[in-house]
């Protein structure tokens, strides 16, 4: 993540003004985020740490004690949230919209983890309460399934579709543009091999002659 920073913050005019040889090289550090502020800088400077620290939550803090792990990456997630809802950071607002969802997902899957950690002496009804919570775990885990379902179908699907239908265009432009200037070349031979009205050839001459 530092390094990342580093090179798009040294690279930051060139990515603003979208210089071609750049963006063709570390394009996927910042393409789809908008170009203002933070926001270009959001793959490494947000994305990956979170991930990092998520990570080192779950190895580290595993040894201290359960508890502690869910409510401190539970804090953590919605620091994030609202960060996320600050800058809105995407170009397209759909994907500022799933991201959102995506970080409320967690965060109720480990505030709702919680009650699966507790022993059933401290609840009432634990045995029912694992299965509706367990439920609700499920639910919320299929809709953002359902959620990352439509927006492929809405929004790379369409995308992908439109760029194969550019290619296959700009390819049967390529082959009737190669197969007009074929044609062209094969009528040039037989076109330098007729002969001009009144032009008399050495044969005709030998013949009037005769």
């Amino acid at each position: 993540p530092l390094g990342g920073s580093a090179l798009l913050w040294a690279h930051r005019r060139e990515i603003e003004e979208h210089e071609e040889q750049f963006t063709s090289v570390y394009g996927f550090l910042f393409r789809g985020f908008e170009f203002g502020g933070i926001a270009k800088f959001w793959e490494v400077a947000v994305i990956m740490p979170r991930k990092v620290v998520l990570a080192l939550i779950g190895a580290l803090l595993t040894r201290v004690n359960v508890f502690v792990q869910a409510l401190v990456g539970l804090y953590f997630l919605f620091a994030m949230l609202l960060i996320h809802v600050r800058w809105r950071p995407y170009v397209n607002e759909v994907l500022d919209r799933i991201e959102s969802f995506s970080l409320f997902t967690s965060m109720s899957t480990i505030f709702f983890g919680i009650f699966l950690l507790v022993n059933d002496t401290v609840l009432d009804g634990g045995e029912r309460l694992r299965t509706a919570v367990t439920a609700i775990i499920v639910m919320m885990q299929v809709a953002m399934l359902l959620v990352l379902l439509g927006a492929f179908l809405t929004i790379v699907l369409p995308q992908q579709s439109r760029k194969l239908r550019a290619r296959l265009g700009g390819s049967q432009d390529k082959v009737s543009t190669q197969t007009s200037t074929t044609d062209t070349l094969r009528a040039q031979p037989s076109s330098a091999g007729s002969r001009a009205p009144g032009v008399v050839t050495p044969g005709q001459v030998d013949t009037q002659g005769a």
